[in-house]
């Protein structure tokens, strides 16, 4: 079950790169462009493996602790 928890940091990581990649363009430096990155992984991350728990959660059936 923790397995699919795990997913959507992969999904961000994968999707983020993109943006990470225009703002290392732009970005004053490149340890800002990573920071950039580094955070926009966990907060999306965070936000999106939540959700997909809860959707686990629900589909299973099985009641909340």
């Amino acid at each position: 079950m923790m397995n699919k928890w795990y997913r959507g940091y992969i999904w961000v990581a994968i999707v983020m790169l993109i943006p990470a990649l225009v703002r290392m363009g732009s970005a004053p430096t490149v340890i800002d462009a990573v920071f950039f990155y580094l955070i926009s992984i966990v907060v999306w991350g965070s936000v999106l493996s939540l959700i997909l728990y809860a959707w686990s959660k629900f589909r299973s059936g099985a009641p909340s602790e």
